[in-house]
């Protein structure tokens, strides 16, 4: 018996987990409810029972061989400086995706998100340092459903260069449309898009469908589980994160049948814990944390990048509790080796999101980075020359080495590492305050990214009628 912690799962945990996964692939199989995928596998020697397919593991093995270990995620700046590696150990970091309610940064009111938000979103991630990709924030309540898709990948567009990942809720009858939108912007192949299977052990149609017209088009396709513990998944990380597991290979397996070499990304998020008091699916748990870290080093693992939560939280509100979730998360997610980290940002165990949240969750990604770098020990940095001659007692402020270094430090934007005295003169700004600032200091600071010509193109996809 093993007990895996923070440290992680060794070697022989990991192919425990692993071939336990392919005991349920091929013994329990998966519901697969899209008949094109059901063809590709059973095609491919798996035994297909209705919609029920059972799974060899010479098919996990032919597909994972089959996947790239990395990709290039382009942005649109044109000289290249926004393009993103996606690779095992990579550490992009992006906001969240269509969280119903928005927290207004103006009035603090937690309304229904209109299209407006997912543009002004995109705005302040186009600044942020240290988010790598954006991802549409909410899911606004004005754009009809069969125009959805293309009215956030349209406000995307027009917010930001930074590489997109969009989450269509078709089956894929989009992504030619915003190849044309992203074409139109710049860059073609400056997006990823995100599926989700249905727990436990479902891929339906809107999953499949995705896939396949993702692998057809070359446009780097993300599969993430949601297994929960005690709902979707047996109370056991483990047994939560072999379902993860097995639904992100079977995913795998039909996504490089229909077009091998297509670019794929792994996706954890098994292992949340269902709270059976209150009903709300917790997001911020231990046993999430490290159902998501080990479904993390299965995809290194197997050499597939991978996905993953971080900077997320349960709160309510901007308030304690929401801080001290976005830096838990945040520090566990730098340390985990995670190609890609989603969902910075979110709260309301993802119902809600908001500017100020984004903002703070850029903060503890560069906190997290900084940690991760860790510092050089060399003749330089020991500093030995000065030691000797400041002696015991003395005071290295005036010396040359530390007039030269001393901004190399990490400073937050938004920490208040002043005085009691200065805080008071300021007006006693709280926390949210300081957010809420830096939030409108972004908008205020917005720069066009597509000319006017541009912009008409990527809306005229989705504008019927020239209103929304």
């Amino acid at each position: 018996m093993s007990v895996s912690g923070y440290g992680g799962l060794d070697a022989v945990e990991l192919e425990r987990l692993h071939a336990a996964t392919l005991h349920v692939l091929e013994r329990v199989g998966l519901e697969v409810r899209d008949a094109a995928s059901l063809d590709l596998l059973a095609a491919a020697g798996a035994r297909v029972d209705g919609t029920r397919a059972r799974i060899p593991a010479r098919l996990v093995e032919e597909a994972v061989a089959a996947a790239p270990g990395s990709f290039t995620l382009p942005g649109r700046a044109g000289d290249g400086s926004l393009d993103r590696t996606v690779a095992p150990g990579s550490g992009l970091f992006g906001n969240g995706t269509d969280c119903l309610y928005f927290r207004d940064t103006r009035s603090g009111e937690r309304r229904r998100a209109v299209l407006a938000d997912v543009e002004t979103t995109a705005v302040v991630c186009e600044q942020l340092e240290n988010i790598d990709f954006v991802m549409s924030g909410v899911l606004p309540e004005d754009v009809p459903l069969d125009r959805l898709d293309l009215a956030q990948f349209a406000a995307l567009l027009k917010g930001t260069r930074k590489p997109l990942v969009i989450a269509p809720a078709t089956a894929g009858e989009t992504l030619p449309a915003m190849l044309e939108m992203a074409e139109a912007a710049g860059r073609r192949d400056s997006f990823a898009v995100l599926g989700m299977s249905n727990p436990p052990l479902i891929l339906d149609a809107a999953c499949l469908g995705k896939a396949r017209a993702c692998a057809a088009a070359g446009v780097p396709y993300i599969c993430g589980p949601s297994d929960s513990l005690g709902t979707t998944a047996p109370a056991s990380v483990a047994a939560a994160v072999v379902l993860g597991h097995a639904e992100t290979l079977g995913v795998l397996i039909v996504h490089q049948l229909a077009q091998p070499g297509a670019p794929f990304v792994y996706g954890s998020g098994a292992g949340s814990a269902f709270d059976m008091q209150t009903f709300v699916d917790v997001w911020v748990s231990p046993e999430g944390i490290l159902g998501s870290g080990a479904a993390t080093q299965l995809a290194t693992s197997l050499g597939l990048p991978s996905w993953d939560y971080a900077g997320y939280g349960d709160a309510k509100a901007l308030d304690s509790q929401l801080a001290a979730e976005l830096a838990a998360t945040t520090l566990f997610a730098g340390q985990s080796g995670a190609s890609m980290y989603h969902d910075v940002g979110e709260f309301e165990s993802g119902v809600q999101n908001s500017l100020e949240s984004v903002v703070l969750g850029d903060v503890m990604v560069g906190f997290a980075r900084r940690l991760r770098a860790g510092f050089v020990v060399d003749d330089e940095t020991l500093q030995l020359d000065d030691i000797e001659a400041v002696g015991p007692g003395g005071s290295f402020l005036s010396r040359p080495y530390t007039r030269r270094r001393h901004r190399d430090s990490w400073r937050s934007p938004v920490f208040d590492n002043g005085t009691h005295e200065r805080w008071v003169a300021a007006g006693r700004p709280t926390f949210e305050d300081r957010l809420r600032e830096a939030a409108l200091r972004l908008l205020a600071g917005r720069r066009p990214v597509l000319d006017g010509e541009a912009a008409a193109a990527v809306d005229r996809a989705w504008l019927e009628d020239g209103s929304p």
